[in-house]
């Protein structure tokens, strides 16, 4: 019989090790399971050298060169993006510690057995990322807190952890979220323990099935209609900001590979818009109107360059998994009267670009080929064909 799996993700906020955390459940389908943990270390391979760092701009881990080793973890943690590089350094906390860390925060897990059922661990060491990089920054449901003062990092980037996967154990309940459904049942928990501020920074639930569905594709951009329905939503943009803004600059060109547009029921505040593009491996997002600029992660390369002969910056924003996307921004010469209403005038139209399966020279090009749009004209790009 096949049976569909299920997974809950577990957004954790603990500040210190001993105190409790909230939950918040958000529904995705993983692969089928495996049942053996592989070996931390390859032999012949490049280790990776441990670093404790105190500056806010250094809080990343060295990233191993020149290859990493990952490790196999459970396939049900795919959605949730969840990578781990091996390492032969010592480790900061030992299996035991972390363990005591969970236990102390969810005793249940020091139980020994569940109805009957010996609880079983598996545990992983090594270099870990967690979700991934998005337009603004990370994704939402991987950012934490630690008790440092304010100067660590909000997210899982390459940082040194224990994975520990505790099995026959009921999912943790969540706890915060009073509207969100009952999470399904499940049989496994996750968490993942910093190395260096010994507290829990991630968890997540899922049931294990020897013979469970393929993973159900999820969306990962809000791209919902077709690429016809991209005029009218130029034509709201321009009705609604003609006047709070100049230029409005609209896709002359797709890039090859774009099927659908975003809905536009968001852009109905004059002086900011967003359209978002998708297609298979490909997101295009284009913001209008905000000034806000994220920081590189810890492996981001930031390049200098011009764009429509106006200085911009471009990030190549990169993981241990490798490149995950491109920002790109500059300010249009112009007018601007900025959301919310009442902000004072400026005399440029900051314009930023999210890019996900496009290159850097691609993502260039696309920028420089914008057009100026009006109430009296239309923007209908297609993939790959010059708008009318």
């Amino acid at each position: 019989m096949r049976q569909w799996q299920r997974i809950v993700v577990l957004v954790v906020v603990l500040l210190s090790a001993g105190t409790g955390y909230g939950h918040v459940p958000v529904s995705s389908s993983g692969g089928p399971a495996t049942s053996a943990a592989s070996s931390l270390v390859t032999p012949g391979t490049t280790a990776i050298t441990a670093s404790a760092t105190s500056s806010a701009s250094q809080f990343a881990s060295p990233v191993a060169t020149p290859m990493p080793r990952f490790v196999s973890l459970p396939p049900q943690l795919a959605p949730f993006n969840v990578t781990l590089v091996a390492t032969d350094g010592a480790p900061l906390l030992s299996q035991e510690q972390a363990m005591k860390i969970v236990t102390a925060n969810v005793p249940m897990q020091a139980c020994g057995t569940y109805q009957g059922k010996p609880i079983t661990v598996q545990a992983w060491y090594g270099y870990a990322t967690i979700g991934r990089p998005t337009a603004m920054g990370w994704d939402q449901y991987t950012r934490i807190p630690l008790p440092n003062g304010g100067l660590a990092p909000d997210h899982v980037d390459n940082r040194l952890v224990w994975v520990l996967d505790y099995g026959n154990v009921p999912g943790v309940i969540p706890s915060i979220c009073y509207r969100c459904p009952p999470p399904p049942v499940t049989d496994h928990n996750v968490y993942a323990v910093d190395a260096q501020y010994r507290v829990i920074v991630w968890g997540a639930s899922y049931t294990y099935s020897t013979t469970a569905s393929p993973a159900t594709p999820q969306p990962t951009w809000p791209a919902t209609q077709p690429l016809t329905a991209a005029a009218a939503e130029w034509r709201q943009v321009v009705a609604v900001n003609h006047t709070a803004m100049q230029p409005i600059l609209a896709p002359s060109v797709l890039p090859d590979g774009f099927t659908s547009v975003g809905d536009p029921g968001n852009n109905t505040q004059p002086g900011l818009f967003t359209i978002d593009y998708a297609g298979p491996g490909k997101e295009l997002m284009i913001l209008v109107g905000s000034s806000s600029r994220p920081a590189p992660e810890s492996l981001t390369e930031v390049r200098q360059v011009t764009v429509r002969g106006q200085p911009g910056t471009l990030q190549v924003v990169r993981t241990v998994r490798g490149v995950e996307g491109l920002r790109l921004w500059w300010q249009e010469p112009g007018h601007l009267e900025p959301w919310p209403k009442g902000s004072p005038a400026q005399a440029s139209v900051p314009y930023f670009l999210w890019a996900v399966g496009l290159t850097q020279d691609q993502l260039l090009q696309f920028a420089d080929t914008m057009t100026q749009i009006s109430p009296a004209s239309s923007a209908t790009p297609s993939s790959g064909t010059a708008a009318p």
